[in-house]
């Protein structure tokens, strides 16, 4: 048997693997209907793409609570495997629109940059997560207790990617300012090379006229 909730309840390792199972296909198919959704919701409003992000999060946290303080042995297959495809679906919607955004907000010599702490930044999170929660169970000695506080984690993260609503818009505008004002600089280089150029060949021409 592998314990899922301590003592009281417990699912066995076949039961446990198909719950697993079940949350990455959920994943599948949130990474394919955020980003499905997060463009539709980009083409009407650029702001609402966050708070997709965020009411999914948090959205995810309900199936999540379940799986750890309901699902034991006379949990029936298709309630567990539907409530970790549900559970793995919300928590995956906003990954596809996070990485959108930071690139609608970012300028093109620092987006690289960005992604890279957004790398750094996920892996931390997935290392020091368990790391987080398997300190929670040595202090409150209860699995249950501890990945009920590690879900406020979730709640923490929608609600930040919620505030990005109010202002997107604006880092937008800045970053699209930017990129017209080089755009702007680059033209203008580039027209007073091009007259360069025609001064240097009016000038060539006026020599060899003097020298005829």
């Amino acid at each position: 048997m592998w314990t899922w909730n301590d003592k009281t309840t417990t699912i066995c390792t076949k039961e446990a693997t198909l719950t697993v199972m079940a949350l990455g296909v959920g994943s599948f198919f949130g990474l394919i209907l955020g980003g499905y959704l997060g463009q539709r919701l980009y083409n009407h409003s650029p702001r609402l793409q966050p708070l997709l992000m965020g009411t999914s999060t948090i959205a995810s946290c309900l199936p999540l609570f379940y799986l750890f303080n309901s699902v034991d042995v006379d949990t029936g297959h298709v309630t567990s495997i539907s409530v970790s495809v549900v559970a793995g679906l919300l928590a995956a919607i906003a990954s596809p629109n996070v990485k959108a955004v930071l690139h609608n907000v970012t300028l093109p010599e620092t987006r690289g940059r960005a992604f890279a702490f957004q790398v750094i930044f996920d892996d931390l999170g997935r290392g020091i997560g368990p790391l987080f929660v398997a300190q929670l169970i040595k202090r409150l000695g209860r699995r249950q207790e501890a990945f009920n506080y590690g879900l406020l984690g979730f709640v923490v993260c929608g609600l930040l990617q919620i505030g990005m609503f109010f202002t997107l818009e604006e880092d937008r505008t800045y970053i699209n300012n930017q990129l017209v004002a080089k755009r702007r600089d680059q033209e203008r280089v580039t027209s007073d090379v091009e007259l360069r150029g025609s001064y240097s060949i009016l000038e060539a021409e006026l020599k060899r006229t003097e020298r005829s």
